[in-house]
């Protein structure tokens, strides 16, 4: 099913739900559509899945096709795919009912994903889950710019992936 609406910023939602080959638990989400916050997080693409144990599936290539976009190399491509990777994962652990919602902005040689809004907190648990022994976190170390933007009563996790100089 989906649903066709002009977007509260302007130009036009789709929202969709739609069976997958999976077996996913279909009491994970079962609400109406009309219950994703319109408000989600800045972008010009904006993403909202749920359950958000299905980010895994989607996330990724998303993210891989909008690094082509950016003009990325393969290896930033990469690295962006492991940042979409470890957001997807921890949402999904924590609380598989919850919808994700990721706002994407690219511009030439650039990819900014903004992941809210969040609950207070949640952001830097995100970051902390993606901690590797001796490594650090890999939001820290791919993300060109990690920063937690604070809401009202939220926040935004905003992860920017850069083209570096050869």
């Amino acid at each position: 099913r989906f649903e066709l609406r002009g977007g509260p910023r302007g130009g036009t939602e789709v929202q969709m739900a739609f069976g997958l080959h999976e077996e996913i638990d279909p009491g994970l989400y079962d609400g109406p559509l009309s219950a994703f916050d319109p408000t989600g997080p800045p972008g010009e693409l904006v993403v909202s899945i749920a359950p958000a144990a299905l980010a895994k599936s989607v996330l990724g290539r998303l993210t891989a096709a909008l690094c082509v976009l950016a003009e990325l190399s393969i290896d930033r491509l990469a690295d962006a795919q492991i940042i979409s990777d470890a957001i997807a994962a921890e949402p999904a652990r924590l609380d598989g009912r919850a919808h994700l919602s990721v706002g994407f902005v690219t511009s030439p040689r650039r990819l900014e994903l903004r992941v809210g809004p969040l609950p207070r907190g949640r952001a830097e648990e995100i970051v902390r889950a993606s901690e590797l022994p001796g490594l650090g976190t890999v939001l820290g170390k791919l993300a060109d710019e990690l920063t937690i933007e604070p809401l009202e009563s939220a926040e935004t996790l905003h992860l920017t992936v850069l083209e570096r100089a050869l």
